[in-house]
């Protein structure tokens, strides 16, 4: 199957609109080793200044000014793993950022983000309810952030500025646009959704987000796989991260 730029095609079942992308599983794992390695060189040396200013590393979080460093460099980080994405897919074989998803919806519409946000809370609603019943405390999901994130106004500026403004648009260009992409190319939707979403749920490094952010991002990843489109699935990721600040500074406010 030859690459025509921005061209959507239905996939072989005849269903919902698939992005043609000339990106591969070998670019994807480049891309990723990449972020891996790029990860260390930066966090480890990152931890250690926010320990100084700390006074120690363990005392990182209890320190404003050391905890909105951190902070930034995890929106440094993210802005490499754009890079990363572009470099990979649309610099590399010279299309559009169509390619990636960035286009207006091919079916459906805008208001798909409604659904997938919906479906995101009953993921988590269903699987809070089992950890629950089952009683498996181990399995509960931790806050990414420290919980002394909303003591200080800096800090919540930041986390907010790292939450809100950079992580919808891009983890969905990376996961969704770029990963997912690639994956369903050689193994179709719904694997590819799959192992995207555990990639994803990868990022909030905790067992109990394993599970949850595993389907919700495969909800996403099936949102784009429908649509043709990132901008339901941003603007879901968007609502959602919004909704858990707000929750979260409102609930550090009592």
């Amino acid at each position: 199957m030859t690459f025509q730029e921005g061209v959507l095609a239905p996939n072989a079942s005849g269903g919902s609109p698939a992005s043609i992308v000339p990106w591969g599983i070998a670019d994807v794992l480049k891309a990723i080793g990449l972020l891996v390695v790029a990860f260390f060189v930066v966090l480890i040396p990152a931890a250690t200044i926010a320990g100084r200013i700390a006074g120690s590393v363990d005392k990182i979080d209890d320190d404003p000014e050391a905890l909105a460093f951190m902070l930034a460099v995890n929106m440094g980080i993210d802005v490499l793993m754009l890079l990363v994405a572009l470099r990979f897919s649309v610099r590399k074989y010279s299309c559009s950022l169509a390619a990636l998803g960035l286009r207006a919806p091919q079916r459906g519409g805008l208001w798909l983000a409604f659904p997938v946000l919906m479906g995101a809370y009953a993921i988590l609603a269903v699987y809070f309810g089992l950890v629950e019943l089952g009683n498996v405390d181990s399995l509960q999901p931790d806050s990414t952030l420290p919980d002394s994130t909303f003591d200080s106004l800096l800090v919540s500026i930041t986390a907010s500025v790292l939450v809100i403004g950079f992580a919808p648009l891009i983890e969905e260009i990376f996961f969704r646009g770029f990963l997912f992409s690639a994956i369903r190319s050689h193994w179709g939707v719904i694997l590819g959704a799959m192992i995207s979403g555990l990639i994803f749920s990868s990022l909030h490094a905790d067992m109990g987000s394993v599970i949850p952010f595993s389907l919700i991002g495969a909800l996403f990843a099936l949102a784009y796989a429908y649509s043709g489109s990132l901008l339901p699935s941003i603007g879901a990721h968007l609502a959602f991260n919004t909704i858990s600040m707000v929750a979260s500074i409102a609930g550090a406010a009592d």
